[in-house]
């Protein structure tokens, strides 16, 4: 982070979204843990204008997502909850973590997945 509150890339950062574009949107970024999945992948929405972007990852980091999204100037939602709540924004954002999308023995059926293909998302990051 920058003293002026703006996220500063790393070279390699900047070369992997590079890469992206060349591969015309659809690549797997494997980088290692701590390296930066979470900007290059809000730095890529940002180039691109996509909206909206979901973001698909364990709930140990759904927070982190959201965090960084902010400092993208972003406003990234984190879904919560076991059945939609239809009157949700729309975001440019959203963030589900991959239990929330799963089948359950009393949930066969997530109500979030029909609700996050409605949205029509244009970026997803899984």
């Amino acid at each position: 982070m920058s003293e002026n509150g703006t996220f500063t890339p790393y070279l390699f950062q900047l070369q992997t979204v590079r890469k992206i574009h060349t591969f015309g949107g659809r690549a797997l970024v494997a980088l290692s843990p701590g390296l930066g999945k979470t900007p290059v992948s809000y730095f890529w929405k940002q180039r691109t204008n996509l909206s909206p972007m979901v973001v698909i990852c364990p709930a140990s980091v759904k927070y982190q997502w959201q965090r960084e999204g902010v400092k993208f100037g972003l406003t990234p939602l984190v879904l919560e909850g076991t059945t939609p709540d239809h009157s949700l924004p729309s975001n440019d954002v959203v963030i589900c973590s991959y239990n929330l999308l799963i089948e359950q023995k009393n949930r066969p059926v997530s109500g979030w997945l029909k609700w996050l293909k409605s949205i029509e998302p244009r970026l997803v990051v899984i």
